[in-house]
């Protein structure tokens, strides 16, 4: 997810969660559910390790917002 979020413009992306989740070769076999979880799994480590920031969450059932955090664009840059 790191790699996803760095590689767009800009700071901040939201889309749907399948987007998200085929760009991380996550197998679309797996109950939709256990995807958004994994997924939710996924943003929450970013958070704690600052690279997200808190505001990056799921939004709807299946819209995602995700948001670099400054350090983590400016560290980019």
């Amino acid at each position: 997810m790191y790699w996803f979020i760095v590689s767009h413009r800009d700071k901040k992306w939201t889309g749907h969660y399948a987007i998200l989740a085929d760009s991380l070769n996550v197998d679309r076999e797996q109950p939709h559910f256990t995807i958004r979880k994994y997924l939710k799994e996924a943003i929450k480590e970013l958070q704690e390790l600052g690279m997200l920031a808190q505001s990056s969450k799921f939004i709807s059932k299946d819209i995602v917002n995700l948001q670099m955090t400054d350090e983590l664009q400016a560290r980019e840059v």
